[in-house]
């Protein structure tokens, strides 16, 4: 009787750990009772890069710092030219300049000097050069075009400005002591064509100036009053021929200023 009761006992355990077992299939402790899991494997990046992949386009810009260049006669006008590279262009720039009447010809007497022919520009940065446009004194043209060509690896290309030139004549006078101090351009003898007008500016700070003309050339007077610091003498050529020479009166300096009347 008591072996039957034991075996019955047993029976019932093994039966109750055989209904634990199955009800939780595919899973360990703490899953869902249907074996599915919670975790997900799509990710989140999207792969895609930022780039364009286009290549830049080499560039040189050329440019004049005057649009239109003002002058008069036996002056000097300086232009800068600046070089702009961009897109990746480097290398060397070659330059030549010069003055040209309307036809494209190069006006007679006028001079365009550089102060370099040639530039190196960088990787996309900058480079500059000067020109100077020189008017004689003596210029029947008026106006005319400054021409600033280039030559670099993308090819030639050209930059122009207008040039307008005043006919008159600035002498610009200061005092050191006793003596006058003259332009350089103004000494020995200076041609004037009819017409123009000759400016002699007093620019010392605190004495007068008076210059004497001597005859010779009709429409400049003998002799003006004194002109004071900052002052003007003005004075027309009108005449097509003859010499004179001029100075500062009362100074103790030598007589080497001439002007020549020409048509």
């Amino acid at each position: 009787m008591r072996t039957s009761i034991f075996a019955a006992v047993l029976g019932l355990s093994l039966v109750g750990c055989l209904v634990g077992d199955e009800g939780t299939p595919g899973t360990t402790g703490g899953g869902d009772p249907n074996g599915t899991g919670s975790g997900s494997n799509t990710g989140s990046g999207t792969g895609s890069g930022s780039g364009s992949g286009v290549t830049p386009t080499p560039k040189l810009d050329v440019t004049l710092d005057k649009p239109t260049v003002s002058a008069e006669l036996l002056s000097s006008s300086m232009v800068t030219v600046t070089f702009h590279a961009s897109g990746g262009f480097s290398g060397p720039v070659g330059i030549t300049a010069t003055a040209v009447d309307g036809n494209s010809a190069a006006i007679p007497g006028w001079t365009v000097t550089l102060d370099k022919s040639t530039v190196n520009v960088a990787a996309d940065g900058t480079a500059t050069a000067v020109a100077t446009v020189q008017i004689p004194s003596d210029s029947a043209v008026a106006t005319g075009t400054l021409k600033v060509d280039t030559t670099s690896s993308l090819g030639p290309a050209s930059q122009t400005a207008p040039v307008n030139v005043a006919k008159q004549l600035t002498v610009n006078l200061t005092l050191n002591g006793a003596n006058c101090v003259y332009p350089t351009a103004m000494v020995g003898t200076i041609k004037v064509a009819n017409g123009t007008k000759i400016r002699w500016v007093n620019g010392d700070a605190a004495a007068n100036i008076t210059v004497h003309i001597s005859a010779g050339v009709g429409g400049l007077n003998h002799q003006q009053g004194a002109t004071p610091p900052a002052g003007v003498y003005e004075q027309t050529v009108s005449a097509t021929s003859g010499t004179t020479d001029w100075y500062c009166h009362n100074r103790n300096d030598p007589k080497n200023m001439n002007l020549q009347a020409v048509p």
